[in-house]
């Protein structure tokens, strides 16, 4: 670990950098900033292999190393709601965790459930949310005695699933601020593809972009300017039925209680016109099912705060 001006930077086994701009932080989290950076340098240097889950077919899964990111929507992002995905903040991870390849096609979801299948076994899923988290339940017990002692599978996090579409980058997609249908499947053909039929990003990961949208364990609610560390929404359960109304922009107001899914969809607008900017890293969807890619990581990321600590910083 260095300090560089007002940056720290730290450097993995493999000489892989990441940098935290401490500037901004706010003056409550610096009492917290070398208690981070202790996090960040010791869960950097533990670099993994990709790790591969028997029971779903050998699905394999890449490891995503601890790291700072710029989260959301800036100027620069084309987008005609913005409010939905800004403002643009510091978001830090202080710990790893594996993250699928690809997204879970329907012979993985078939494997795991012991339930027959229909069409091409690399398609991606088109699920509900109790489909999955029955998926996920099952899968687990299955692979109880190879899981990490307090590991789990589990849905990543909007702020996991971001930080591996960007890769390390700050475009409005993985390749850049324009898009290219060549790269993903964004609505050009208007139908579902097996997966990693485009090219994957720096890390590695297919189908970011487009092909199935991709569900997250966050619930919908509003972004603030303010850094985050480890962020996660509130209880998903205790807030269900209590629907969040906040302003949009003026005095529109909107109101959500789904779960956020990423990466937009193979799917054109309801008057047939292609959006790709739909797709791109950073939009939200307050959905209620589609496509997912699961994680593994400890269980102490996997956990939803409570709904009494809704104002907390580390909370959306």
């Amino acid at each position: 670990m260095e300090m560089v001006g007002t940056k720290v930077r730290i450097e993995n086994a493999s000489g892989r950098k990441f940098t935290v701009p401490l500037t901004r932080f706010s003056e409550e989290d610096q009492a917290h900033v070398d208690e981070i950076i202790q996090k960040l340098e010791t869960n950097v240097k533990n670099s993994k292999k990709n790790h591969i889950v028997r029971s779903a077919r050998n699905m394999e899964l890449i490891w995503v190393e601890p790291g700072s990111f710029l989260m959301g929507l800036d100027t620069r992002d084309q987008d005609s709601s913005r409010s939905w995905g800004s403002p643009k903040h510091l978001v830090t991870l202080t710990q790893g965790f594996y993250l699928g390849k690809f997204e879970v096609t329907i012979a993985e979801y078939s494997a795991v459930t012991e339930t027959k299948f229909k069409g091409s076994p690399n398609i991606p899923t088109q699920l509900g949310v109790s489909d999955m988290e029955d998926f996920l339940e099952k899968l687990n017990d299955l692979e109880a005695e190879y899981v990490e002692r307090n590991w789990s599978y589990a849905l990543p996090t909007e702020a996991e699933w971001e930080y591996a579409c960007r890769a390390g980058t700050e475009t409005t997609f993985h390749w850049g601020n324009k898009p290219d249908h060549k790269k993903a499947n964004m609505g050009e053909k208007n139908r579902v593809l097996p997966v990693g039929s485009y090219p994957p990003n720096n890390w590695g990961f297919y189908d970011m972009h487009g092909n199935e949208s991709e569900l997250t364990s966050d619930i919908w609610y509003p972004y603030t300017s303010e850094p985050q560390v480890d962020p996660v929404s509130p209880e998903i359960e205790l807030l269900n039925n209590v629907p969040f109304t906040y302003e949009l922009s003026g005095d529109a107001k909107h109101t959500y209680s789904n779960r956020i899914s990423r990466g937009g969809s193979f799917r054109r607008q309801f008057d047939g016109r292609i959006d790709p900017y739909l797709c791109q890293s950073a939009r939200r969807y307050s959905h209620p099912g589609g496509g997912f890619r699961i994680a593994y990581k400890p269980n102490s990321i996997t956990s939803r705060k409570s709904s009494e600590n809704v104002t907390e910083t580390t909370s959306y």
